[in-house]
């Protein structure tokens, strides 16, 4: 019973966590990613994959023969 304690601890001290960003997401479900030099999707037909612009992507898109979702509105920040 202790080594199954202590073996799941152990597992939990070594985990490796996932970093977010804080990036918000356009249209298409992407965002342009000024550290890694590049325009990335997260959500949509596009996920996890990376472009060298937001137009590139788009051309993208248009391969799935979707047409481009509404522009979203940007909230205002509050503060």
């Amino acid at each position: 019973m202790n080594a199954l304690l202590y073996a799941s601890v152990a597992c939990l001290m070594f985990a490796v966590t996932a970093k977010g960003h804080g990036g918000g997401l356009d249209e298409l479900g992407c965002h342009n990613d000024r550290r890694e030099g590049n325009y990335h999707c997260h959500r949509g037909p596009l996920a996890g994959k990376a472009f060298r612009s937001k137009g590139d992507a788009k051309r993208e898109w248009r391969r799935f023969t979707l047409p481009l979702p509404p522009k979203q509105k940007r909230a205002k920040k509050s503060g």
